[in-house]
């Protein structure tokens, strides 16, 4: 099933929850909350989803 934009918050949402479990032990939670950031929004989601080139 492809993916849609009612899922980018699902997916925001799950990569938060790997992300700090799977990095729990780097010491700079600030790491992980950046690359959340800059990588994991559901409108950065969302403009992917609908860019034709990717």
């Amino acid at each position: 099933m492809p993916l849609t934009s009612e899922d980018t918050i699902t997916i925001a949402a799950l990569a938060r929850t790997i992300w700090q479990y799977h990095y729990a032990t780097i010491p700079a939670s600030a790491q992980i909350e950046y690359m959340l950031m800059q990588r994991y929004q559901p409108a950065l989601i969302h403009a992917q989803l609908t860019d034709p080139n990717m």
